[in-house]
């Protein structure tokens, strides 16, 4: 899955759903642990977890949304000021993103500022789907 869509390469896609012009992966991470980026020590510990959607490219012409689980973990290291702290999946995550890599390149990108790829607003901007007024 990862040469066809390089943002989910670091992840298990447990579902792909197609609605009226929307593409939706279900996805999680592959590996069962995390480094806390703070205290430096990897985790196993998972305190909960929660979807976040990311706004990806275009697939096929439909709005591509990526629904990831991610965990949030107890830091393992007594100093740590980070109690608890979220996984970030190599490839479609940084923190407090709303797009894909791939999806913030193409909205920056000159050539799709003007048209811009399906879902976007006239000036370059992604429309998330819950203010397009979809269930969430």
């Amino acid at each position: 899955m990862g040469h066809l869509l390089p943002p989910l390469a670091g992840v298990v896609v447990e579902s792909i759903e197609r609605t009226a012009g929307t593409v939706t992966f279900c996805a999680r991470s592959a590996v069962p642990t995390a480094r806390c980026a703070r205290g430096g020590v990897v985790s196993w510990r998972v305190h909960g977890r929660y979807a976040r959607r990311l706004a990806d490219a275009p697939v096929g012409g439909a709005l591509a949304l990526v629904e990831l689980v991610v965990r949030r973990f107890k830091c393992l290291n007594p100093q740590c000021p980070a109690v608890t702290f979220v996984e970030q999946i190599e490839g479609p995550t940084s923190p407090h993103a709303r797009y894909t890599p791939l999806l913030r390149t193409l909205l920056t990108s000159d050539r799709h500022m003007s048209g811009g790829p399906a879902g976007c607003t006239a000036r370059g901007r992604v429309e998330h789907p819950r203010r397009q007024g979809q269930a969430p």
